[in-house]
This record gives structure tokens, sequence and C-alpha cells, in this order.
């Protein structure tokens, strides 16, 4: 599987054996989230910031601009140590590349 494929079910089910997303707070003037690879050889591993790009919904449906109106990025990221959590209660989540 695509790095980027995996970073997008890693979105959806908020589980992956091989890619890690969390907050990156480490650039205190510019924090959001960011991926890394948990597979491989350590020094061949990439990681890297990711964008918002939208909203899905676990279902596969058109997310409205309206529903997430008010929506913070920084709420999916709830786990230990920034990490992230997965879809809301609703059933949607980020779409980040």
């Amino acid at each position: 599987m695509s790095l980027k494929n995996t970073i997008a079910a890693a979105l959806k089910t908020a589980t992956s054996s091989e890619v890690e997303i969390y907050w990156d707070s480490q650039d205190r003037s510019n924090p959001g989230p960011a991926y890394r690879e948990t597979t491989g050889e350590k020094d061949q591993r990439e990681s890297g910031p990711l964008e918002l790009r939208g909203w899905a919904h676990v279902s596969g449906r058109k997310v409205e601009e309206a529903e997430v109106l008010g929506y913070n990025l920084s709420d999916y990221f709830t786990g230990a140590d920034g990490a992230y959590a997965g879809p809301d209660q609703d059933g949607i989540y980020p779409i980040l590349s």
C-alpha cells in the first residue's frame, strides 16, 4: 500500500501498524498534524507535516462545509502525546496529505 493510502486508511480507522499520525508542536509558531512511518529501516523511515485538505465521513458520504463549521483540527489529536484519536462521534474525520 502506498504511503498516501496508508495515511488515508489510518485517518479513517485511527489504527495503523505502518504509520503514526500525531500533533507536532515542536515548532510552537506553527503546530499541526504530522506523520512518521513505523516500519522499515530506521534511517529510511519517512516523516513530515500534513495539511488539511477537507473532511470525510466513515460511510464515504460527502461532508458539507456547513457540517464542519467551527471544527478545530487539533480536537482530533487527543491521544497520548498528541496522537490522532480517530473520527469524531458523528463519524467525521479530517482528510490530510
